[in-house]
């Protein structure tokens, strides 16, 4: 089992058909927050007033408040467990319409290519409960761009003015043999200023596909998965974004300023 959350986060994040538990007795939340395709935004979703029960299994539809168009319905199987004094709630996502999203963002799926396909499987993979699946989809990826992955990191510390010997130091993990050995290698190396709050995203990655599948179960991998994915997204899409970004503000201070002088020269 995993540890537990509340039913709000079960509904908007916890994948179909994996067992979790929870505090005290099921009950529906009364809101969640969910992306609705009409309105294009997160937007808060109030539950209808009529649920559907049948004994363990209960069924709740959420509408967009901001559009009244977009909804989706939940079906949860509710069973009871006791453990010492206390009983524990054990729930489980049977049902959902429209099903999960396995849809990524168009600059990521340009940022990956011909992987944004395993990317899809891993998503499927992981809304379906199936962790160790999430995981083996992930790390196929990672293994693909991990070159890149060091690339970025190594455009960024360009960017931010560090020295050419620690840019280098980063590249130079790409030489390893494995993908393993090169994240290894980059974490060691990454400067502190390129750790966001003191973490090293390498080295977060090199731990997280370094645990052994055949010793985790579905859940765990579960949440393995959500990690992996957050930390890849953030080096691969944020920060790429954040250079290409910096680098046009760059190049229009650039032209900015050559325009000044040719002024002040006339």
């Amino acid at each position: 089992m995993t540890e537990k959350l509340s039913t709000q986060k079960f509904l908007e994040e916890w994948p179909l058909y994996a067992s979790v538990a929870i505090e005290g007795q099921f009950t529906w939340p009364a809101n969640i927050s969910r992306h609705c395709e009409s309105c294009g935004k997160e937007t808060t979703w109030p539950g209808s007033q009529v649920d559907c029960s049948a004994g363990s299994i209960n069924m709740r539809r959420y509408g967009c408040l901001l559009c009244s168009q977009a909804a989706v319905i939940f079906v949860v199987y509710c069973s009871y467990v006791s453990r010492g004094q206390t009983i524990e709630c054990i729930i489980q996502k049977i049902g959902q319409h429209p099903a999960p999203s396995i849809t990524i963002t168009r600059g990521l799926a340009n940022h990956l290519g011909d992987s944004a396909t395993l990317y899809r499987k891993a998503l499927i993979s992981r809304n379906q409960g199936y962790g160790i699946a999430a995981v083996a989809y992930l790390r196929r990826i990672v293994e693909d761009k991990t070159d890149e992955l060091i690339d970025i990191v190594g455009q960024l510390a360009r960017g931010r003015g560090l020295p050419e010997t620690d840019i280098q130091a980063i590249l130079a993990a790409k030489k390893q043999q494995t993908y393993s050995d090169k994240l290894k290698v980059a974490s060691e190396v990454i400067p502190a200023t390129l750790r966001p709050g003191g973490s090293n995203p390498f080295g977060t990655l090199y731990g997280l596909l370094s645990d052994g599948l055949h010793d985790r179960t579905e859940e765990e991998c579960l949440a393995i998965s959500d990690e992996i994915r957050e930390v890849f997204e953030y080096v691969f899409e944020n920060l790429r974004t954040q250079i290409e970004d910096e680098k046009r503000f760059i190049d229009k201070m650039s032209k900015l300023t050559s325009r000044q002088k040719g002024r002040e020269q006339a």
